[in-house]
């Protein structure tokens, strides 16, 4: 098929009017542009047609690869017809769908802000390039060296708005007819805008250079054009960061910068040129009768002058929170005394009871129950204990098989020192928020002056209860370690339970890392003010004053029960949920609204799994059925220890240690505690065991799935990781609460690196 005419069919398709079969058994390239060249006769080269405009030449019938068409622009605005090309597609079966591109630029004009009332002649754009080869496989222009200049007589009368001296900016000044469809390019100083005004009985000339302005295929240009010929006209227009004037600019209701320029100038027309001048300005904040205000608190900066053209830049700031309602557990936070005022200590060291900067006991979570200025060591897990170096925590000499024996960090070296800047090549260079779970919740992250220590503010405005995650990099920018930073007024000896299992007493958490109740209500305001932008002119010349709007949108969030989540073996907490927690942020303020996931094998024979969970804590690593993994001792270092030996990767937070059988002591294959389902007086429902000094509840919140990352099991399963592996390694013992009153303790039967919650229990 060669320059074959397709005409819309009944069924709303197209196709040719002859009928065509389709080879069998073989696949066609099909390309395809509009408009059909009408005119058949080719000349004895079957390539140019006898068209003077428009589409002048073809590719040959037997030509491949990459075809092009020659295009004139016809002289005539009317005839100047919209050139579109598929995009090519190699189909074995009939109907075939086409994508179509639009290959020119379609100028269309409008009045500007001043234009007074007059008839429009006439509109010229001069000197712009008029020919080319369009190669129908990429669609890029190959434009010949041929100037033209093409013009349109609207002769459309224009009124002023009423009891004002201009037409009302916006108003179409060329017709869908009139529209300029040209060749795509980037404009040089000879092409022009010349327009042509009839005012009072005399007709009056106006230029504006076109000179580097860009027309992209695809895309419609507008030109808004203003006119006085009567006296200098002034512009005073507040432009977007895409330079189109508005009336409104807009903030985030977590802080940005808002971007805008001021165009302020006169043009003057003396013998057909155009002229420019600037004309200062001022700028005033004014409430809505117009008086005089102070800048907004939450506007930090803002330009009140300038002279002529600016762009300019706004800041905004952070929104304080407004609660609506509010839980016991963020009022108990929000009436905590500063923690430097109560300890005497700024920083306050977490890894000291008192804060003192002394290092004590380490760990991967912290517990903040106050605001104030913050510090942690840079060590790697719990590896100081009582201010000397607990090496069980990353080393076990011993022969058994499948076990990290040295554990690894960042560059998948043997740890060799607690102090992670004692490893060789872990050198600190600055350290961030990963993510936060409530906005502004951690402030001020960076590194201590030796770099031995995280530093991090909780403000006291923005306190309440949540989860963080803390990060430290290398002179590379990678992650070398982070750490979970909990705030919560509850301590995670409150409420701790004992239990016996198998002879053994226990103290188990009251609640899972990371838990935060429901009832936080909060509401960030929308927020506006206005304001004047006013030129100060000489010369006689009355100044233009234009208002604007400055607006921020506001955000409600309501915060339900909710706990982070863990895959088997790693020490950071997961994003637990999105479709009933939507409050993830991350260090610029940006929410985040779906989890960094990748494909991972867990059986892969080196370390690598270990370095990129450590260098990417907030990515979700997804896995197989049954994969498995090289390592059963990740979170209990001493794995044929049942009690369980705190790892530098245990997740826990001081004191306490991932669980490991004592877990039967509440499911029904070893059940020694009744349990009731509750559904009301909670935050979500769940199971709660009556142990002999008090009830322990776990709720039904669900987790997410190895496999794919998605969220299940919400209402139906509670379960919580332990620290065993099954002997293949590719399954992990949890504690599974079903709804149906099926409570066990079971080797999951999908994938390791499902995301469950941690209910740790006392190092003793």
């Amino acid at each position: 098929m060669y320059n074959v005419e397709v005409t819309k069919t009944d069924d709303n398709s197209w196709a040719p009017k002859a009928e065509y079969l389709w080879p069998n058994e073989a696949t066609l390239h099909i390309n395809a542009y509009s408009p059909y060249s009408s005119t058949e006769t080719l000349n004895s080269s079957e390539k140019a047609l006898n068209n003077s405009e428009g589409i002048t030449s073809l590719p040959s019938a037997d030509e491949t690869g990459n075809l092009s068409i020659s295009w004139v622009t016809p002289s005539d605005v009317a005839n100047q017809q919209d050139l579109l090309w598929a995009v090519p597609k190699d189909a074995s079966a009939s109907p075939c769908d086409l994508t179509f591109n639009h290959a020119l630029t379609a100028i269309r004009f409008v009045t500007g802000s001043e234009m007074i009332p007059c008839t429009i002649k006439k509109i010229e754009i001069t000197n712009v390039l008029s020919s080319g080869s369009l190669n129908i496989e990429t669609g890029e222009w190959t434009p010949n060296d041929a100037i033209e200049s093409y013009s349109v007589t609207p002769n459309i009368a224009l009124e002023a708005v009423a009891g004002e001296a201009y037409v009302a900016a916006g108003t179409a000044i060329t017709s869908d007819a009139e529209t300029f469809l040209l060749l795509p390019q980037t404009l040089t100083g000879n092409s022009e805008i010349i327009l042509t005004i009839e005012s009072n009985g005399t007709e009056s000339n106006f230029n504006a250079s076109l000179e580097n302005q860009i027309w992209t295929a695809g895309k419609t240009v507008i030109y808004r054009l203003s006119a006085n010929p009567v006296s200098d006209s002034l512009i005073l227009d507040i432009l977007d960061a895409n330079g189109n004037p508005v009336t409104e600019l807009k903030s985030h209701y977590t802080g940005d910068t808002i971007r805008y320029s001021v165009s302020s100038h006169y043009t003057t027309t003396t013998g057909g040129q155009s002229n420019s001048k600037n004309i200062p300005w001022k700028a005033e904040f004014i409430d809505d009768d117009g008086n005089i205000i102070e800048r907004p608190q939450w506007i930090t900066a803002f330009s009140t002058e300038g002279n002529g053209d600016i762009a300019c830049k706004a800041p905004t700031v952070l929104q304080e929170p407004v609660f609506a309602a509010m839980s016991d557990e963020t009022r108990k936070l929000r009436d905590a005394a500063d923690i430097n005022s109560t300890s005497g200590y700024t920083p306050y060291n977490l890894s000291n009871s008192t804060g003192a900067p002394t290092v004590e006991n380490t760990a991967n979570c912290y517990v903040v129950s106050a605001p104030g200025k913050y510090s942690l060591p840079l060590v790697y897990g719990n590896a100081i204990k009582e201010g000397a170096a607990n090496t069980s925590a990353y080393k076990w000499d011993t022969h058994t098989r499948n076990v990290l024996k040295t554990f690894i960090n960042h560059l998948g070296n043997d740890i060799t020192d607690p102090y992670i800047y004692n490893n060789s090549g872990c050198e600190p260079k600055d350290a961030y928020m990963v993510w936060e779970g409530r906005l502004c919740l951690i402030g001020k992250v960076a590194l201590s002056e030796d770099k031995h220590s995280l530093l991090f503010e909780v403000p006291a405005t923005y306190i309440r209860q949540g989860n963080a995650l803390l990060a430290v990099r290398d002179k590379d920018g990678n992650i070398m370690w982070s750490w979970q930073i909990w705030v919560t007024p509850n301590q995670p000896e409150e409420g701790m339970r004992a239990f016996s299992y198998n002879g053994n007493d226990y103290h188990i958490m009251a609640r899972n890392i990371g838990e935060i109740s429901g009832g936080d209500d909060t509401y960030f305001e929308a927020q506006a003010t206005k304001v004047r932008f006013t030129q100060i002119t000489d010369d006689n010349l009355t100044p233009k004053s234009v208002i604007i709007d400055i607006k921020r949108d506001d955000k409600h969030v309501y915060t339900p029960f909710c706990y982070t989540f863990y895959q088997w073996g790693r020490k950071d907490p997961i994003l637990s949920r999105f479709d009933r927690y939507r409050e993830w942020y991350d260090a610029d303020h940006n929410e985040i609204t779906e989890i960094r996931s990748e494909a991972w094998s867990l059986s892969t024979l080196d370390n690598s799994y270990i370095t990129k969970s450590i260098l990417n804590p907030d990515v979700f690593w997804t896995a197989s059925h049954n994969d498995t993994t090289p390592y059963n001792n990740l979170w209990n270092i001493q794995s044929n220890n049942h009690n369980g030996v705190k790892s530098v990767y245990d997740p826990s937070p001081l004191g306490f240690k991932m669980p490991g059988e004592m877990l039967k002591a509440f499911a029904l294959d070893s059940k020694e505690y009744d349990y009731t389902y509750v559904d009301t007086n909670v935050d979500f429902p769940g199971f709660s065991f009556t142990l002999p000094d008090g009830d322990l509840y776990f709720a039904l919140l669900g987790y997410r799935a190895g496999t794919t990352a998605g969220e299940n099991g919400v209402l139906t399963n509670g379960s919580i990781w332990s620290n065993i592996l099954n002997n293949s390694r590719n399954e992990a013992r949890c504690f599974q609460i079903l709804a149906g009153n099926n409570i066990n303790t079971q080797f999951t039967t999908d994938p390791l690196l499902h995301a469950f919650g941690v209910r740790p229990i006392k190092d003793e």
